[in-house]
């Protein structure tokens, strides 16, 4: 499928078509997927939007070119090296962070291929109770400052 490169309008079709269907925890039926598809045009990758999380930013442009790279350095390594992908929120604007261990000659070493994806909170949407994090082994802790001591916590058990 050819995507228009200079602004990455499309880009839920081609997860859809590309990357639903072999990821782990994604979603396997196809009205679901549709709804899916539907969610990140409007709200995620649509400049037009009205509704759009980030508006002003080329999130497609942003997210896609961030994909990229991840698969580039996955792809890249004497084995294919798995990815593993994070959303973090409240920050001041969207960006795409790809963390790898890559030797001198570009070949990357490590063991994982990591993809944050770091945005402010969405337009219009309050702060949910607790954390979501997807599967059962994905695991995160936040070390902060509460009252004068500092704490770590598992994100799970985030009030």
């Amino acid at each position: 499928m050819a995507i228009a490169s200079s602004d990455y309008q499309g880009l839920e079709v081609v997860f859809d078509q590309y990357l639903f269907p072999y990821c782990i925890n994604c979603i396997s039926d196809a009205n679901e997927r549709t709804r899916a598809v539907a969610f990140l045009r409007r709200y995620w990758f649509d400049l037009g939007s009205p509704d759009a999380f980030f508006p002003g930013f080329p999130v497609a442009r942003i997210y896609a070119e961030g994909v990229l790279k991840a698969l580039e350095l996955s792809l890249n390594g004497r084995r294919v090296v798995p990815l593993n992908a994070w959303w973090i929120l409240d920050t001041t604007e969207p960006k795409m962070l790809v963390l790898a261990d890559v030797d001198n000659q570009g070949v990357t070493v490590g063991g994982r291929v990591t993809l944050l994806v770091v945005t402010p909170r969405p337009s219009g949407r309050v702060r949910p109770r607790g954390a979501a994090i997807l599967g059962q082994t994905a695991q995160a802790w936040v070390s902060e400052r509460q009252d004068s001591q500092v704490v770590t916590v598992a994100v799970r058990d985030l009030p």
